[in-house]
């Protein structure tokens, strides 16, 4: 009887202490380091904005922040990845929306990104057209040209903000364009500052550096007023053009079912480095505007632009 008692008081005692141990896991979070997934290639804002974070993030939270850059598929297969990766912290996306909403019309996947765990948001960014500083001079004239023949137009993916809007000014102006993806917004930048393309498309913190360089010639932003890094440059209701626009909204997301806890550990970490007069500065120089967006906000941000792409639905068949 007593060695069933001694049995009985051993159990118990490992038992209080496995609890008391996940406890204190669920404290410590994290414990080591910590994968940023950007699924597309190096180079562009999408890949240079978590990388400006990351070293504030990493001195928040005591561990190393990795970037992996997972190319492919518009972006599906960095999704893809954060997808089925653990829902434990340790392995986040960075990533762009409509652009990955914009997967799940374009491919066969089983990635949902209202399904994601919605961590942080930190900016809203609108998307530009520009051409070579030798090529066209205005929308007018490029609009034109394509109207005559097919021109070669640059986006960062199939699919992405930037097609959406190429698609949508297109239809209006009765542009003949030959598409074609990249894998990220520096190659669009690179071919037609090279003028290997006719015109392309990308955000434009991505357009920023080469314009303020005079390698690109900006011709039309995709915002509903003056834009705030490019506030010279005519947007549609300027030119007479009656279209709908859409910006894309970036942030930080984890697999689905991610425990809140951890959530509001990575959000609360996000949140001080948007604040961080460095970091400020880093996005102040590239005209960047922060606007950051809790976890509820960003989620009701992404059910919205599910909303508004129903507004674009006969564009979804791309060429």
């Amino acid at each position: 009887m007593r060695k069933i008692l001694v049995f009985l008081s051993v159990v118990s005692f490992l038992s209080g202490f496995s609890l008391f141990a996940f406890g204190a896991e669920k404290i410590k979070f994290p414990t080591r380091a910590i994968k940023v997934i950007v699924p597309q290639s190096p180079g562009g804002a999408i890949d240079m904005e978590p990388r400006a974070m990351l070293p504030y993030l990493s001195k928040i939270l005591g561990v190393d922040m990795l970037i992996e850059n997972v190319p492919g598929a518009g972006g599906k297969m960095g999704l893809t990845k954060c997808w089925k990766s653990p829902p434990d912290g340790y392995t986040i996306l960075y990533h762009g929306i409509p652009q990955s909403i914009m997967n799940e019309y374009l491919f066969t996947t089983e990635v949902k990104t209202r399904e994601f765990t919605h961590i942080f948001a930190l900016l809203n960014t609108n998307m530009i057209l520009f051409v070579h500083p030798e090529s066209y001079r205005s929308m007018e004239e490029l609009a034109r040209a394509a109207r005559e023949k097919a021109l070669a137009g640059g986006v960062p993916s199939p699919g992405s903000t930037s097609h959406i809007c190429g698609l949508v000014i297109a239809d209006k102006l009765g542009m003949k364009v030959n598409w074609i993806p990249f894998n990220s917004a520096s190659e669009v930048l690179t071919g037609v500052a090279g003028k290997h393309l006719d015109f392309g498309i990308t955000s434009t913190n991505s357009a920023q550096p080469l314009a303020a360089a005079g390698k690109i010639r900006p011709l039309l932003v995709f915002s509903q007023g003056p834009d705030n890094v490019f506030p010279d440059v005519p947007y549609p209701g300027k030119l007479g053009y009656q279209i709908s626009t859409m910006s894309a909204i970036r942030g930080f997301v984890a697999p689905p079912k991610t425990p809140s806890h951890i959530v509001k550990i990575l959000s609360n970490a996000m949140f001080k480095t948007a604040k961080n007069p460095e970091f400020i500065e880093w996005a102040q120089k590239r005209k960047i505007e922060i606007s950051p967006l809790n976890s509820a906000e960003y989620r009701a941000a992404t059910e919205k632009q599910y909303v508004l792409l129903e507004n674009y639905k006969r564009f979804f068949k791309l060429q």
